[in-house]
């Protein structure tokens, strides 16, 4: 993952890959729900992105205040995670891989709220707890081979080729 057009192209394939589930997967449109993306990295930036463009009401939770503006400035709503307020959120969205969402951010959180974890083990979320709440909560791994394969496996030859050729 140190390269950085491998890792665009993943956060890309990785954000088509979670709108993809959305619209498989909700009985709602994704047009004016309300959004929550924790984490604004590489997938972070994309997911918001698209999610924007496809007039969600995006709200993106951040442990960096600094990149508030940046936030805002693509249409999003940008808070501090310690603020976190899930009680209107219609789709809770993953990116960062230790646990931020605790069981008291579940018990007042919107009770028809989606959660689609993204990240890496540890988690984000608390599945075990969201799950005995009721919630339908999702851990997806690999979204890109499952999404987009044939094109993460062309980038997964195209990298190991480059690396095997010292490129």
């Amino acid at each position: 993952m140190d390269d950085e057009d491998f890792v665009c192209k993943n956060s890309i394939l990785t954000a088509e890959g979670v709108l993809a589930y959305l619209i498989g997967h909700r009985r709602f449109p994704i047009y004016r729900s309300q959004i929550h993306v924790l984490g604004y990295g590489h997938c972070g930036k994309i997911i918001v992105r698209d999610l924007v463009a496809l007039q969600a009401d995006v709200y993106v939770g951040i442990r960096n205040p600094i990149i508030l503006d940046e936030i805002n400035d693509q249409g999003a709503k940008g808070y501090i995670m310690a603020d976190m307020d899930l009680s209107a959120c219609d789709i809770l969205i993953n990116t960062v891989p230790s646990q931020i969402v605790s069981s008291t951010h579940l018990d007042h959180a919107n009770a028809h709220m989606m959660i689609l974890d993204i990240a890496s083990y540890p988690y984000g979320v608390d599945h075990h707890y969201a799950l005995s709440k009721g919630f339908n909560s999702i851990i997806l791994p690999s979204i890109p081979s499952k999404y987009a394969y044939g094109f993460a496996g062309k980038m997964m030859a195209d990298i190991m080729e480059r690396k095997i050729n010292n490129e």
